[in-house]
């Protein structure tokens, strides 16, 4: 087995092109933050305080996505910055929603809205958001708006599964329940990016593929941390129950085989991503794109820190070291 001395020995932050997805990313996210605050400057006041409130924080991988997307197809951030900023705007109010539902007190680090500023406001302010981010995306055509509407539904669908579903087996509920309420997330960003750039529509098929294996990664990596952090609450929420039941765990006290399994399975989501990047037209916004669920796997788990990151480099390192080498 593959290990690490000390954590602190960042392997992947070494690597050129790591460092260099990590500078676009942070500069294209001061962009879409300050497009956000200026689409929100121009509301009263009672609207403004709460929606910005939402808004705020957060690692705006959706958006950067959809711009990244978009360049990686020869279009650019100025014509995609609607796109990246109606799925921040989307993103977030479905967080504040969920906030409410599931009880949580706290998100990014600091009360969630409904804590601050009460369940009604968040709620109308949510609802305000929604309608606000299909205007944005309104000039990419009908088509473009119509698919934003049936991924929120899907979303939103995802979401009552997730709180009331019973009907389906376990181990099928889970891969569904992704699919809509994370996967149809991420394919909506690359999808906005693709229809931005007016690529062709095997161009946008096959970047609505690449955003919706990596949403599924993404849960799927999200979930392993709140079964490493050993949150009680979280352990007994019915959706890491889901996650246990899809790996084929027999005992979440066996953490070894548990991990062994999540392995696997980010693994070949990480594969699956990376296959649809491989289709897209060569660049260097491409190499980012291979990279990019890479780098959404190790910041998810760095979040947790020391045992995240052990988690990263004795499980998957090895195992991605050749596509880092290669990309």
């Amino acid at each position: 087995m593959f290990i690490l001395k000390t954590y602190k020995e960042d392997l992947l932050e070494k690597n050129s092109l790591f460092r260099e997805l990590l500078e676009y990313i942070d500069s294209r996210r001061e962009i879409i933050e300050q497009r956000i605050r200026e689409e929100l400057s121009e509301y009263e006041e009672e609207i403004k305080e709460v929606a910005k409130y939402i808004v705020h924080g957060g690692k705006r991988l959706r958006g950067v996505l959809a711009l990244l997307m978009a360049e990686a197809l020869g279009g650019s951030v100025e014509k995609s910055l609607n796109a990246a900023i109606a799925i921040e705007m989307v993103h977030s109010a479905s967080l504040a929603l969920d906030d409410i539902i599931d009880g949580d007190l706290f998100r990014r680090g600091k009360p969630s809205s409904w804590v601050k500023y009460g369940i009604s406001h968040t709620v109308l302010v949510s609802n305000f958001l929604i309608p606000k981010a299909q205007l944005l995306i309104k000039i990419y055509g009908f088509e473009a708006l119509i698919n934003v509407i049936s991924a929120w539904l899907q979303t939103t669908t995802g979401e009552i599964l997730d709180a009331f579903g019973e009907t389906m087996p376990l181990s099928s509920q889970y891969e569904k329940i992704i699919d809509l309420k994370t996967g149809s997330v991420f394919k909506m960003a690359t999808y906005l990016g693709s229809k931005s750039a007016n690529a062709d529509e095997e161009a946008i098929k096959v970047a609505s593929e690449y955003g919706r294996y990596l949403g599924l990664l993404y849960q799927i990596v999200d979930d392993l941390t709140d079964v490493l952090s050993g949150d009680p609450k979280k352990l007994e929420s019915k959706s890491i129950k889901l996650y246990l039941e899809w790996l084929g765990a027999r005992d979440m006290k066996n953490i070894e085989e548990v991990s062994e399994k999540s392995s696997e399975k980010i693994i070949e989501y990480i594969n699956l991503t990376i296959s649809k990047a491989s289709l897209l037209p060569e660049s260097r916004y491409k190499k980012l794109l291979i990279l990019f669920p890479i780098f959404v796997t190790y910041a998810l788990l760095k979040e947790i820190g020391s045992l995240g990151l052990n988690y990263f480099y004795n499980r998957l390192y090895p195992k991605i070291l050749p596509i880092i080498q290669i990309a």
